[in-house]
Formats: structure tokens, C-alpha cells, sequence
């Protein structure tokens, strides 16, 4: 499963509130997309991938992130 998919896929779910079971199939596995999620939030990319356009905006105009 690529990035782009898995990405596509958890926000799907989160989108329309359904079961990682019940994703559609042409995201592929529900395995893989929960698996990406796990390590992602373990590791701290959805951290980063949230925080880093938010604090660069704001260091941009010159405040203290």
C-alpha cells in the first residue's frame, strides 16, 4: 500500500465514520491502513504532519510558536 493510499484510506474512515473493516476495497488491506495509522501515531508523524504547517505560519509573521 502506497503513502498516498493509506493516508486516503484513514481519512476515509474518519470522513464517513465507518469501520476500518468496512473501508471500501479499491483502498486495498484495512490491515495495512490501520498498521500505517498505529506506527504513524507511535512514531509521531501525525504530530508533524499537523504541527509543522501551523508553527511555520507562525514564525512566517514573526511569532513564537
Amino acid at each position: 500500500m502506497s503513502t498516498g493510499r493509506a493516508i486516503d484510506a484513514i481519512a476515509c474512515q474518519y470522513r464517513t465514520g465507518t469501520s476500518r473493516i468496512e473501508l471500501p476495497d479499491h483502498f486495498g488491506s484495512w490491515k495495512r491502513a490501520h498498521n500505517r495509522l498505529r506506527r504513524w501515531t507511535l512514531d509521531g508523524t501525525w504530530e508533524k504532519v499537523f504541527i509543522w504547517p501551523w508553527t511555520d505560519c507562525l514564525r512566517l509573521a514573526g511569532r513564537d510558536p
